[in-house]
């Protein structure tokens, strides 16, 4: 039986169906298949030089890409920028630090800072909308999740000696008012939790206040709450706050008056204000109340230092000082936990009676005992035993997402500038949220947000420096309703005009010149290349050093060394002979590419000249084919002394710099030749050029060559097939003769 062959020419007469040897017996596709495997040698050296092109297009490509980085390597090699790059140090980075540029002198300076460039902020005059009362609902809170229905609240205490925690919780209603939430929650302190009670809370201007006895600190949330009340009314953030108000007691700070060996009470301890001026000493004598508070203090401070001087002539107190200081314009005031007196000349101090009791009421009011200047004042934070919570800030019946109409009850639109760009609004569809976001993105220099917990508007100017912020009616009509509203309007008629704290330029001095100035805290004028960045005002210098900064240096050098021996070994492995292995590399023998690695070399070993430094070779800054004496085979490629480079780099960084940028030196010799080597015109383009000329030919040359195959292949298949068909033919007909000859003589028998 024959063979069923597919032949494949590549053409299109490239499959015939054959059936062979049906009649002869002979394989004839076999024999067509052999005969064009001799017809195909040609093609096949044609093939095998089109290969042998692609190979060498693509290694041309392989190399001209790694003498590009080569060249890019060498030319940031060549810049200032790479070898001269400058290290900015500083003995006080609390005060300035420093950026420097390349081929900044090399040098040292002192920076004091007096004051830092601050930003411009305007903030509303007051809380924007109304300040929740005691008959504002919980419904009524702008950021409530209660609305409707009721709700549970948690309220704790701590004892603050043994950690115990113990909550109670609180039902409350979306309908209920603040007063009574405030109510609830006292009385959960004082009935349910607190054994002897004590705790005491109120609602004044919008913000919650609870005081916790002596012993105890107070919660206010639990994770299970359903109603956020206590974060709607900011008392969830609150912190306990142990510093005196006036209404503390001298008892509550601290003063103790039983004294512990009798536990009897003092009698009539007192307190002693000593004034010296012009030589004359006058001392007066304050009485103090076992129930006094810091207010009753302060008041009796202010009557003896303004009371009218009374020295008897006569009787027991004779010489004695039994009236005031006579001060007329000294003043004591507490503020912010801390007393102080001021408006005198000379100095003043405060003593006892010499008994322990007046010496504990100074330490717990903490004030001075020696003799100091006005003011004499306390010497910190009066504290008190009783912790006191306070909500963050006071809240408003505003909410940041309703729209203006609702919000603020404005109608309309209209629009204002801030800093001279337009702004617009409209109360029907823009919210507070929307507004800032709008400015926020206009051309008006300025960072707005809301916060809703104070309910306040803030406008912060994006630079630094002494520039107002301006607001202006657009119309110049006195049309300030939405600035109005938002207590932002700097005139027009509000009553509640916005708090503005106008930014600072930044004042400094160098090496203790002339204070100089400058708007921004980014300084780049005060010393050329160089960057301060001033960052604080300690009483104190910083001494800036501008040096050599080696590690970039290095790192651009590293650069350079690792694209030379990249381009070097790829010359060195596609150029190998190996005899013993009789393997050859793709470009052995090729004089262009073998011509790299010369031209490379030749960039170690050659001397700059017309340099009359100490480096004349990059040898003698440490860029070798490696040491002298180096094992044959193990110098093959560039090598850097890191060491040794560092040291020329840092003893004559401009020597160095002269040896990289030289015109006609080393680097500017291996560039010059990269450049003809890589560019449009160049020698490695010209050669993939001519590889895409050979390329086309062969192409061309291949699809010839395949046709006539393809036509050579059908007409021995044809000749075989006819051949088969005549045998075939001839074969019947014997086979019909040989039956009609045995049909006569089977017939003549």
């Amino acid at each position: 039986m024959g063979t069923v062959s597919s032949s494949s020419s590549g053409s299109s007469l490239s499959s015939m169906f054959q059936v062979s040897g049906l009649a002869s017996g002979i394989d004839t596709a076999s024999i067509v298949s052999k005969l064009m495997q001799l017809e195909q040698r040609p093609l096949t050296k044609l093939q095998d030089s089109q290969t042998k092109l692609l190979n060498r297009k693509a290694g041309l490509t392989e190399i001209a890409s790694k003498l590009s980085t080569l060249r890019t390597a060498s030319s940031t090699l060549m810049l200032s920028t790479a070898t001269q790059t400058r290290s900015a140090s500083s003995t006080n980075t609390a005060v300035a630090t420093a950026t420097a540029s390349a081929n900044t002198s090399l040098q040292s300076f002192t920076v004091n800072v007096s004051q830092l460039a601050t930003r411009t902020t305007m903030t509303s005059g007051a809380a924007i909308g109304t300040q929740v009362t005691g008959a504002t609902t919980i419904a009524e809170l702008p950021n409530t999740n209660l609305t409707t229905g009721s709700g549970t609240i948690t309220v704790g205490i701590r004892n603050a000696a043994t950690g115990v925690v113990t909550t109670k919780e609180i039902t409350v209603q979306a309908s209920d008012q603040l007063e009574s939430v405030r109510q609830a929650v006292e009385d959960a302190f004082n009935l349910n939790l607190l054994p002897s009670g004590g705790a005491t809370g109120t609602l004044t201007n919008g913000q919650f206040s609870f005081v916790a006895p002596v012993g105890y600190e107070l919660i206010f949330g639990g994770a299970g709450d359903t109603s956020n009340v206590f974060a709607a009314t900011n008392l969830a953030t609150a912190t306990a706050d142990t510093t005196a108000t006036a209404a503390t007691t001298l008892v509550e700070a601290g003063w103790n008056y039983i004294d512990p060996s009798t536990g009897s009470v003092a009698l009539n301890p007192t307190m002693t204000l000593t004034h010296v001026s012009g030589g004359v000493t006058r001392t007066a004598t304050i009485n103090v109340g076992t129930s006094d508070k810091i207010s009753d203090i302060v008041t009796s401070i202010n009557q003896y230092l303004q009371g009218a001087v009374n020295i008897p002539t006569t009787g027991p107190n004779a010489g004695v000082n039994i009236g005031g200081l006579g001060l007329t314009n000294a003043t004591a005031t507490f503020s912010n936990g801390r007393i102080t007196v001021s408006n005198y000349n000379g100095t003043l101090a405060f003593g006892s009676d010499g008994t322990q009791y007046g010496n504990s009421l100074l330490s717990a009011l903490k004030l001075p005992t020696t003799a100091t200047g006005s003011p004499a004042a306390s010497s910190g934070d009066i504290a008190t035993t009783k912790r006191t919570y306070t909500a963050t800030s006071a809240v408003t019946t505003v909410s940041p997402t309703a729209t203006l109409d609702t919000a603020l009850g404005l109608t309309g639109s209209s629009e204002f500038r801030i800093n001279g760009t337009l702004i617009t609004w409209d109360a029907t569809t823009d919210t507070i949220n929307t507004l800032v976001s709008r400015i926020n993105s206009s051309g008006a220099g300025v960072l707005a947000s809301f916060d809703s917990l104070t309910g306040r508007m803030s406008l912060q100017n994006r630079t630094t420096g002494a520039t107002g912020i301006t607001i202006d009616d657009n119309y110049g009509n006195g049309n300030y309703d939405l600035t109005d509203a938002l207590k932002l309007t700097t005139n027009g008629g509000n009553l509640d005009a916005p708090v503005t704290s106008l930014g600072q330029n930044a004042r400094y001095s160098i090496n203790g010149g002339a204070v100089q100035t400058s708007t921004s805290n980014t300084v780049t004028r005060a010393i050329s290349g160089v960057t301060l960045n001033l960052t604080g005002t300690l009483n104190t210098t910083a001494t800036i050093s501008i040096g050599q900064d080696t590690t970039a240096a290095v790192a651009n050098v590293k650069t350079f060394v690792t694209a030379y021996n990249d381009a070097l070994k790829w010359v060195q492995e596609n150029t190998k002979v190996d005899a013993a292995r009789r393997t050859r590399g793709a470009f052995a023998g090729d004089a262009m590419i073998e011509g790299i690695m010369t031209r490379l070399r030749g960039v170690v070993n050659t001397a700059a000249s017309g340099l009359t430094t100490t480096y004349k070779s990059l040898p003698s800054i440490g860029l070798s084919s490696g040491a002298v004496g180096s094992a044959v085979g193990t110098t093959s490629s560039l090598v850097l002394d890191e060491t040794k480079f560092t040291e020329a780099l840092t003893s004559n960084p401009e020597a160095v710099q002269n040896l990289f940028g030289l015109s006609g030196g080393p680097l500017d010799s291996l560039k010059t030749y990269l450049i003809s080597a890589t560019s449009f015109s160049g020698m490695l383009n010209s050669s993939q050029t001519s590889a895409d000329t050979q390329l086309r030919d062969l192409d061309r040359r291949i699809t010839d060559m395949q046709s006539r195959l393809d036509q050579k292949q059908a007409a021995l298949q044809k000749k075989y097939s006819d051949l088969e068909s005549t045998l075939s033919k001839l074969q019947a007909q014997s086979s019909s003769l040989s039956q009609q000859l045995a049909g006569l003589s089977n017939n003549n028998k």
